[in-house]
This record gives C-alpha cells, sequence and structure tokens, in this order.
C-alpha cells in the first residue's frame, strides 16, 4: 500500500507541476514496490506514471526503461487482473516514449494496441483519447501509412474539438492540427490541408508567439498549400 500512496501522490504533484517533487514520491513508490512479491494493476499503474512523468521532463531514455519495468510488472499478472485503463496509458505512454526515441516501427505496433483497449472503453477523457490518437498518427505519417495516419489525426481533431476546453491545452490541440494538415497536403488535400494548417498557425502563435520555430515550420507547410493550390 505504501508503494501505491507514494505512486498516487506523486500523480497529484506531476499533475500540479511540481515535477521534481513529484519525481521524489515516483522514485520512493518504486523502491516499495520492488521490494514486494506480489504484482498488481495498481502497481503498473504508479511505475507508468513515472515513466509519464520522465517524458514529460524529455529524460527518455530514463522513461523506456521504467515503461519496460511496467511492462514487465503486467506480463506478471494473470490476464483478468490486468486493468483496462492502466494497460492503455501504459501502452500510450510506452509508445510515445519509442516515438521520441525515433523508434517509430514499435512506436506503432505499441500504440495500436493502446488504442485497440481504447476503442473497447467508454467514458475515456476525450484529452486522453486525442493524445493516443495523435500519437498513432504521427508514427503512421512517419511510416508513409499517409491514409490511416489521416484517419487516426482526424480522430485526435475531433476528439479535442468535443472536449471541454483546458487551460494550456491550445499547444497541443495545434500540434494535432498541424499533424493532420501536413498529412493532408502529403496526400494532396490542399483544401483540407490549408484549413488545419491555419488554425494550427492560430493557435500556435498565441501560445508560443509569432517569431517561435514552431510558428514557421507551420507557414512554411501552409505557404506551400497555397502555393501548390494557386500554381497546382
Amino acid at each position: 500500500m505504501a508503494g501505491i500512496l507514494f505512486g498516487n501522490l506523486g500523480a497529484v504533484l506531476q499533475e500540479v507541476g511540481d515535477l521534481p517533487a513529484a519525481r521524489a514520491h515516483f522514485d520512493r513508490a518504486l523502491v516499495v514496490l520492488g521490494r514486494s512479491a506480489e504484482r498488481t494493476s495498481q502497481q503498473v499503474g504508479a511505475i507508468t506514471r513515472l515513466g509519464s512523468m520522465l517524458l514529460e521532463r524529455k529524460l527518455v531514455s530514463e522513461a523506456r526503461a521504467i515503461c519496460q519495468q511496467a511492462l514487465a510488472f503486467s506480463e506478471a499478472l494473470p490476464d483478468d487482473d490486468r486493468d483496462p485503463q492502466t494497460m492503455m496509458l501504459l501502452f500510450h505512454t510506452y509508445g510515445a516514449v519509442l516515438l521520441a526515441l525515433g523508434e517509430v516501427r514499435e512506436a506503432r505496433i505499441i500504440l495500436e494496441k493502446a488504442v485497440a483497449i481504447h476503442d473497447r472503453m467508454r467514458g475515456v477523457d476525450p484529452f486522453q483519447t486525442a493524445r493516443l490518437l495523435n500519437g498513432l498518427g504521427q508514427a503512421l505519417g512517419s511510416l508513409g501509412d499517409l491514409d490511416l495516419a489521416r484517419t487516426a489525426l482526424q480522430r485526435a481533431a475531433a476528439a479535442y474539438d468535443a472536449a471541454q476546453p483546458r487551460y494550456g491545452a491550445d499547444k497541443e490541440i495545434a500540434s494535432a492540427h498541424y499533424e493532420l494538415g501536413a498529412v493532408l497536403l502529403r496526400r494532396g488535400d490542399l483544401v483540407g490541408a490549408r484549413d488545419h494548417l491555419e488554425r494550427a498557425s492560430s493557435l500556435e502563435a498565441a501560445s508560443y508567439g509569432t517569431d517561435h520555430p514552431t510558428v514557421a515550420t507551420t507557414l512554411l507547410h501552409l505557404n506551400a498549400s497555397w502555393g501548390f493550390m494557386l500554381h497546382g
């Protein structure tokens, strides 16, 4: 129980943005859980949240090792004891880590497992849905599977649109529209690309400022879509 408690406290601290304190509590949770011979979905969830926090801090190699430990814990569980929400979060986090490491094919496999669990569930937070599908769409786009990438990214954008407004979310919403616009541009859907890239650039400019490199990248794609429309 102590390991779960430390993990839950770490999750709360991560949510409020106190990442150093969150890391300290997650580390304590990991030590306690490592001493226990018992394996539960709660333990898997606590370890996964540490991986998520490390990814958020861009400690990607550490995050990978932690996610692999969470996977090892989950594999020790009977199938009936694997909580779907916990397993979805684990596969989502691990897939995002692999994507950050550039291991795109492996990321796709893991993220598809997360989506398969997601699609059997009800009541998933729309932001979690959108983040998961955005990650899968990025992996698919990087691998050149543009039709599947478009479908995943359209679902991500729709999930964001269906969600209640959330403070500080504009950057990730912009990312979803940018990724979708870039895929549509590669598929030759110039009007669709322009619409999503315009929305992305507007959100990015408000979040980052107009002189930020992220905004410049989106504007380059947007200019390309206009250029193709005018001269194509």
